[in-house]
This record gives structure tokens, sequence and C-alpha cells, in this order.
């Protein structure tokens, strides 16, 4: 099969599969080369592409990897146990093994994680096997995450770990989280009103600040939002326009009297933005077909794959009106996996999964800094130290300051200095921050994080206001003593005045929910490094196999070039920013859930030669043509490769309205109290072919999610991953679309009679149940 997408008339990108429908190769712009080798289970045998040069990854006989090797000759190594759990791993020196089925009601269940540099984690189950603690032990001191439950299986209460506060969780009738509250002292989110997708209209923040949103009803994009505290005049009043596909062409913001328009091209990358608040504030873009921005054009322009480079590979830049970044003709590096080492002053290095562990720089003549991370289990950031440097004035020797912080997740952040312990309580509802609780302290931190918290420290909570785009608008201090705004340029640099030192340290999650580190300038989004005033990450994509059309073969380009409409908190997937959905995490699945489907069902995805006539731009007439733009069909939507190695956890697709597959793992989890032989015959009728959990019944776009679903609910209801595999397998060769080379489910050969597509989606259900809690506490999504 040859799938090719053209611009101008022009071979643009084009796709090979094999026999079994698999992509294997991919020719892009600019002579961008991608294989993918496998076996003849399907299993990706090596992955090779200019930027990250060739993986190579070993699978023993159960289909496990065993081993997975960059191109530089770092590796990961795996064992399991007998059912194919992952109990040790080795990496970079280091040993982390896992255990399970050790303790109360943990049976089929995580018990505990250690690494051998003193990292451990341990989980305790309640009597109907939902996690009720997770603890962690870092550097000689014990964190504890604690949570309780309601009948219906729903967190209730949350105890944070480090800052230790409590907050409680209430739901409507429907299962929609409506409120939380910091446990006795007042409410800091509640939902008012709904539509008729789940999406919130009205919301309060922190009790008396009163937040609406005004969706299209034709496309459910946003179209106004206002943000008002009674009494005083409006804190937020933005309007939104949209062109024909979605993109935002006109932002109005009636609190600060500015508007901001952007025009795109005809794939949607941002061209244009133009801002009425300042003279300084129009910029062009150009790219060039693989996506590299060439020129910006008040501040740099770049060329890329020079050399032995790829083509998405930025080679040299010349910078405009600012000293303090290169100047062309200064070295840019990278290493074997195409991250870039050395830039601007900046010296970085990288672990296996291109996870930055340490950053030098030079910060004029006198100052330098030095920067060193380390990460948890799941490669979310466990500790950073910062030591800055510098020589003393009418001195020969060195004055340095140094700066910890310690992370749990998303949820908590400590900032420890010689003078003070800063405690930072992330506050998160449906996926989204809308309180910061700080808490101060004279005392070391250490101290603080071994004795708790001193009665005399100083506690502030900040409401947070955002954009539907993910953009955060304003922090307010919930006592009204002060307002931080916020605003931005379109790739995330902060407008207008800096912000104070106890300011930035605030508003560190700003932009698209990226982490802004202000000693290195650099945004942190878990896998990458994002560099704002390029407009792209530091480092290639390590997830492999997520291609859909020329703008996703660069491993560089953030948000697609796109960031009003797409955005990518995690540094490994682009996501469309969704109000109806939680997070931006389902907008993401959404968009390439979509992508799938009309790729692997045949449909071309064609907008014609349609014309757009709005009054828009001042009250100007715009013509626009936008030209036929065909999508190719693509191989698998989730790198195997990189799930298994516990960098990227499953996540359940999006799921027919009304229907929630993390709902549906809960019911099973907890059963109907009639015992193990009712619960699977329900569990049976639910999943037979047309019944209520055969999603495709709803349209072929929820065939995947019903599969994910089927893996989910029946490895929470306690079956093995070879009776799952093997009883759809059954079904497809019984009443399917069967092939001959799909096996049957009696051998070990071919995919058990089942699609290998199916069989995969199942695996990662199963996967997702196993790791459930994990993902959920780590997500922020209670």
């Amino acid at each position: 099969t040859l799938a090719s997408q053209q611009q101008n008339g022009q071979p643009e990108v084009s796709y090979d599969y094999d026999l079994w429908d698999r992509l294997a190769k991919v020719r892009g712009p600019l002579q961008f080369d991608l294989s993918i080798y496998r076996d003849n289970l399907g299993r990706v045998l090596s992955h090779a592409d200019q930027h990250s040069g060739v993986k190579h990854f070993v699978w023993n006989a159960f289909g496990d990897l065993i081993e997975e090797r960059a191109a530089d000759g770092a590796s990961v190594r795996y064992e399991y146990d007998d059912i194919g759990r992952v109990i040790a791993q080795e990496m970079g020196g280091k040993i982390t093994k896992w255990s399970y089925d050790s303790g109360p009601y943990a049976t089929g269940k995580i018990s505990g994680i250690t690494r051998s540099d003193g990292l451990t984690e341990t989980f305790k189950y309640d009597n109907r096997g939902r996690l009720k603690l997770r603890s962690r032990v870092f550097d000689g001191v014990q964190h504890e995450l604690l949570a309780e439950y309601d009948e219906f299986g729903r967190v209730s209460s949350l105890k944070y770990p480090l800052s230790e506060i409590v907050l409680d969780y209430k739901y409507g009738q429907d299962g929609q989280p409506i409120k939380v509250e910091h446990h006795d002292k007042g409410t800091i989110w509640e939902a008012n009103e709904f539509d008729a997708s789940g999406a919130v209209l009205r919301e309060q923040v922190g009790g008396n600040v009163n937040l609406k949103i005004t969706l299209d009803p034709t496309d459910g994009l946003p179209v106004k939002v206002q943000a008002e505290r009674p009494g005083d005049d409006a804190l937020i009043s933005l309007e939104y326009y949209h062109d024909i596909v979605g993109n935002l062409v006109r932002r109005i913001d009636r609190v600060q009297r500015n508007e901001s328009f952007y025009e795109y091209d005809e794939f949607d990358r941002l061209i244009e933005w133009e801002d009425t608040s300042s003279t300084d504030h129009f910029t062009r873009y150009h790219y060039d077909l693989a996506g590299n921005m060439l020129t910006s054009s008040n501040r740099f322009s770049a060329s890329y794959g020079d050399g032995m480079l790829g083509p998405h590979a930025l080679s040299e830049i010349t910078l405009m009106n600012d000293e303090a970044r290169p100047r062309k003709g200064q070295a840019i590096e990278y290493d074997k996996r195409g991250s870039i080492t050395y830039y601007g002053k900046r010296r970085i290095a990288y672990g296996l999964h291109g996870l930055p562990t340490n950053i030098e720089m030079e910060i004029g003549e006198r100052t330098a800094l030095s920067q060193v991370n380390q990460y948890d289990f799941n490669n979310d950031r466990l500790r950073s130290k910062t030591v800055t440097s510098k020589s003393c004035w009418m001195s020969l020797r060195t004055c340095s300051t140094e700066e910890e912080r310690l992370y749990f997740g998303r949820l908590v952040e400590t900032q420890s200095t010689p003078r003070e312990c800063i405690i930072k309580s992330n506050v998160y509802a449906r996926g989204k921050l809308k309180a910061v609780i700080e808490t101060a302290s004279a005392q070391d931190c250490k101290l603080v994080l071994k004795y708790g918290t001193p009665s005399q420290a100083e506690t502030m909570r900040w409401l947070v206001l955002a954009e539907p785009m993910g953009r955060i608008n304003q922090y307010l201090a919930s006592d009204g003593s002060k307002v931080i705004k916020m605003d931005y340029t379109p790739y995330g640099l902060t407008k207008g005045s800096s912000l104070s030192g106890s300011e930035s340290r605030i508003t560190a999650r700003s932009f698209g929910g990226l982490y802004f580190d202000k000693d290195t300038g650099l945004f942190y989004s878990n896998a990458r490094l994002y560099e704002p005033r390029l407009g792209r990450f530091l480092s290639s994509d390590k997830n492999d196999e997520l291609q859909a059309g020329s703008q996703y073969l660069n491993r560089y380009s953030y948000a697609l070039n796109n960031p009003l409409r797409y955005g990518d908190s995690t540094g490994f997937v682009p996501g469309e920013y969704s109000v109806s959905s939680p997070s931006e995490r389902a907008g993401r699945e959404k968009f390439f859930n979509e992508k799938k489907e009309w790729a692997d069902r045949g449909i071309e995805r064609s907008r014609g030669e349609r014309e757009i006539r709005e009054g828009r731009y001042n009250g100007r007439e715009r013509m626009e043509s936008l030209p036929k733009l065909e999508l190719p069909k693509i191989g698998d939507s989730y790198s195997r490769s990189s799930e298994r190695s516990y960098s990227v956890l499953p996540r359940p697709p999006v799921a027919p309205v009304g229907e929630s597959i993390d709902r549906n793992v809960a019911s099973q989890l907890v059963g109907s109290g009639n015992g193990f032989d009712v619960d699977f015959a329900i569990w049976v009728a639910m999943v037979a072919p047309g019944s209520f959990w055969d999603y495709k019944t709803q349209g072929s776009f929820y065939e995947e999610a019903g599969n994910f679903n089927y893996g989910a609910t029946g490895a929470a209801l306690g079956l093995p991953e070879s009776v799952l595999l093997r009883a759809a397998g059954a079904v497809q060769e019984c009443c399917g679309a069967y092939k001959p080379e799909f096996g049957h489910a009696w051998d070990s050969t071919g995919s058990f009679g089942d699609d290998p597509r199916d069989q995969r989606d199942i695996r990662l259900g199963i996967e997702y149940t196993r790791h459930r809690d994990l993902i959920r506490f780590l997500d922020g999504e209670w």
C-alpha cells in the first residue's frame, strides 16, 4: 500500500506498508526518511530516522520487551514475572525493581518500587482494592499521598504529600465532579452549569469569583469568557472568533482594551500575529514544507539540516535585538539521539529517555548556572537543584547561591533556599489547574518535610483563571490583596514587564500547562525542554509511531506550529484544546483517534476548495481559499516500545457521550457484591457483540474505545491477559471480519484470531487498569 500527501502537485509525504498493512516507511519533505522494521508478529525490531538514529528492540517469546537500545548505545533491560508483569529494569547503572501482590487486598496490584539510588515507593489498598496510600521515601524523608472514597468508588478526599493539605471532592447525580473544597477552609472550585456534552459553562473559583464560558452551539468552540467578583469590575472579558476549520483568528480583551489577530497557511500553521496594544507586537512567521520555522520577523532567522543533521535539526540562528542569545556562526551541537547539547551558552546532558539531567549556562561575564535534575519511576521530575555562581566584587573568591526543588507529580512542589522553605500545592478540577496554595516558612525545608509545617508559617491561596486555549490569564490572591496578570506571545513569551521573584515562583505553570523554569528561561514539559524564543523543543519527540501528515514528522516543532489551537504539555503528542473535555489530554486523544478513524476506514478528509468570507480584522473583508488536503493512511497510533518502557502510560480513548471507561473500570473493581460468578456473567453481557459496551455500534469512531474498554474492564474483573486476548480472537473468528493471517484463538502464532490493531487496543486497556490509580494521581485528575 502506498499513500501520499501532496502540496501544489508535488509529492510531499509518502507512506509504505507491509503485508499486514502496518506502517513500514515514511518519506517526507527535504529528504526526511523514517523506517520501522518488525518481526512476523508485528513487534518493532528497530526504528530509524535521521534525528534519533537507529533504536533497537528485543522481545521474548511472550511478546514482552526485554531490551531497548538507543542510537548512542545506552540501553534499558527488563525482566518479567510468569504473568508478564515487569519486575526489574536496568538503566544507566540504576536497577529498579517492582513487587506485586504483597499486603492486604493487593492481589494483582503493584505493592512497591525500589531503585538502587535509594528512591522507594509503596502502595496500600482498601478492602475493595482501591489505592488508599502512596508512600515515597527519598533522601531519607517519607512523603505520603492518602485517598478516601465514597460509596460509589469515587475519591472523596485527598491528603497531599509534603504540604499535608486535605481536599474534599463532591459529585453530581450524573457522577460529574462539581466541587473541590479545602477541608474546613472553604470552597476552592464549584461547577454551577453544564451543557449536554459535559462542558462546564459556569463555575465559581474561591467562593467569590464567577467564571462564565459561552460556546458556539455548532462546533463547541469558545465564543466568550467572562470572570468577575461581586462588587468589582470585570476581571476577564474575552471574545474569540474562529475560521471554518477551528483556528483562532481574532481575540478581543475588553478589560485590557486590546485585540489580537491571527492568520494561518494551508497547513493551519500560524503565519501572522498582530496585537493592537503595541506597535512592536506584530510578527510574521515563515516555515518550510517540513514545518521548520525559517524566520520570526522581529526575532530570528534560522537554517536547518546542514551536514549530517536531519532536515528538522536547527543548524544556525541569526538573532535580532537580543544580546543574550546566540548570534550567527555560534555552534549548535547535537547528540546521537537528536537532542541539542549546546546552544546559546547552554550545555545540556540527557538521560536515556531524552530527559534533561544537567544544564550549565553562562549568564553574563561573571555568572554561571548549573542545574541537576532527577526523575521518579514515571519519568516525572523528582528533584531539581540549581547553583548560581558569580565572581564577588573586589574579591578573588566565588560567591554562590543554591536552590533546591522537590516535586510530587504535578500536585506539590517545594522550593528551598538558605532563607526560607516554600511549599506549593496545585489544586486541579477536571484536569485543569484551579488554585495554588502556598505555605512559606523561615525554617529549612528538610526540617519542615521531616517534622511538619510550623504553626507560624504563612499560607496564601492563589486562584487561577485560565483561557480555553490553556493559557493562564490571572493569578488572584483569594483575599483580594493582589492580582498577577499574565499575557503571552503565541509561542509563550511573557508580554509586558517581567515578574518579580515571588511572582515568577507562583506563576511557574502559566502557558499551555508547561512549567516555566525562570533560572534557565526554558519551559519544562515532563518529556522535553521547550524554548519559547525559538518556538520549538530542544530534543526530538520520542513517540515514534504517531505520524499523520508532513507536520507530524517534525520532531521539534511545538504544537504543529499552531499554539493557539494545540498544546503539548507532555512533550510527547500535540493535542487540541477542548473545553468539553476534562483536559488537553482528552482533546489530544480525540484528535488522533479522528485521524486514525479517517485513515483506517479509507475515508478521505478533504476541505475542498471552500471559501470563507467573514467580517473581521477591524471590519476588513477577507477572502480565503483553503486547498484540498488529503490525509494518508497511517499505522499504529501508539508506540508499543515507549508504552512498555513506562515513559508513557496508556490513557483511555474517547468514549461515546455519556460513557466513561474509567467509570466502567471502577464498577468492575467494586463488583456487585454477589460474587465472581454473577460479576462475570454481567460483564459478559455488557461486552457481548451489539451490547452496551460494544461501542462501535455507536459509530466506527468508537471501535478503539470499545476494545480498550473490553481489556480494561476484564482486567479489573480479574481475568488473565491471555484469556481476554484469546476470547476476543474466538469471537472475531466466529462472528467478525476474520482473516487467515490472524491465526487462531488456541495457537501461539498470529494474533489469536483477532485483528492485531484490536489486540493492541485490548492490551493497552489491560495496562491501563494495572496502573490506573497511579495514572490518575499523577495526572491530577481527581
